[in-house]
């Protein structure tokens, strides 16, 4: 795909908190490489705090899964944007209704939905090999590379910290929506002063 050609691109990530942020390299990378391109980012709107304060984002879309008649309104409105580029990164049941009568090009996310599967039912791990998922959003995009410059989290205009690959971080989330994404109670080490 030339996306030098491309004007409007709709990105579609609803959920959840890790894998909007990790969607964040894709963002600059396309405005980065095609600064003449609109970004326009659709969410859930009880995340849009994680992208608020992009700078690479042109138009924060705010998707409320309580409202069905905003929803309405808002995939009407986003019809006539006229995409040239959609990139579902969601890749479900509920992004692929959304989209349902968008035109312009769409590209899905490959989530490896079996591999997935296999790891949490069966602990099998075929995915030890596969490419991170920042890496794998952009391949959605035949031929596109990202940069090299990881995750950001800008948290207020004036005020960004960049989460860089050339860095080395360490995130801990005991907690989770989903139990399978738990932290184990049996695996935390015991801290004494």
């Amino acid at each position: 795909m030339d996306l030098s050609k491309v004007n409007k691109i709709l990105i579609v990530r609803l959920s959840s908190l890790g894998d909007i942020l990790l969607s964040t390299p894709l963002i600059r990378s396309l405005k980065k490489k095609y600064p003449h391109v609109q970004v326009d980012f659709l969410l859930r709107k009880e995340y849009s705090d994680l992208l608020i304060n992009n700078p690479y984002i042109s138009s924060l879309l705010l998707f409320d899964r309580s409202d069905k008649v905003k929803n309405i309104h808002l995939k009407k409105e986003l019809k006539k944007n006229n995409y040239d580029l959609i990139i579902d990164l969601q890749n479900n049941l509920r992004s692929a209704l959304f989209l349902t009568g968008f035109k312009g090009i769409k590209v899905k996310f490959n989530k490896k939905s079996f591999a997935k599967f296999l790891l949490v039912k069966f602990k099998i791990n075929i995915l030890k090999n596969a490419s991170s998922i920042s890496q794998r959003y952009a391949s959605s995009i035949e031929g596109f590379q990202l940069d090299d410059e990881g995750l950001d989290l800008f948290t207020t205009k004036s005020v960004s910290q960049q989460l860089s690959s050339k860095n080395k971080h360490i995130g801990f989330a005991p907690g989770s929506k989903n139990f399978t994404k738990m932290w184990p109670l049996k695996k935390n080490i015991k801290f004494e002063r």
